[in-house]
């Protein structure tokens, strides 16, 4: 049996969007933090924000514009997941974006060593530039 080169939990170093004109996007902020872990009976576990992101004014209940200031600047999802040839393939089934529940989240190694994980989205279109998520991950 080949060992699961994912397990384990796994620190944020780097989350872009890169376009295919050269621009670079952070959406969670260039000093995002966030974490991912991999267990051995197949779920993955997900979390990355701004580093930044203001505390509540009132802790136990929060003005509406901090809301959504705290939901747009944070992403999470747990859910099944698996390798399949160059890729992990993940299955959300929780998740702070609604959208991402039942859906399909492909991810493609650029990079995968006992250290260091990189990762890159499908392409999609953004007002007609291609662009592709990019995400680097150290183990912990």
């Amino acid at each position: 049996m080949i060992k699961n080169p994912l397990l384990g939990s796994w620190k944020l170093i780097s989350l872009q969007i890169q376009m295919d004109n050269g621009k670079v996007d952070y959406p969670f902020g260039e000093d995002a933090i966030g974490y991912t872990i991999y267990t051995d009976n197949g779920y993955v576990s997900f979390h990355v924000m701004n580093a930044n992101r203001p505390k509540y004014t009132n802790e136990y209940e929060p003005d509406p514009e901090e809301v959504v200031a705290s939901v747009d600047t944070s992403m999470s999802y747990w859910g099944k997941y698996e390798i399949v040839a160059d890729k992990v393939i993940s299955y959300p089934e929780v998740s702070s974006y609604p959208n991402f529940v039942g859906t399909t989240v492909e991810r493609f190694f650029s990079e995968l060593t006992e250290t260091t994980m990189s990762i890159i989205s499908p392409d999609w279109e953004e007002d007609g530039i291609k662009a592709r998520y990019y995400i680097i991950w150290q183990r912990i």
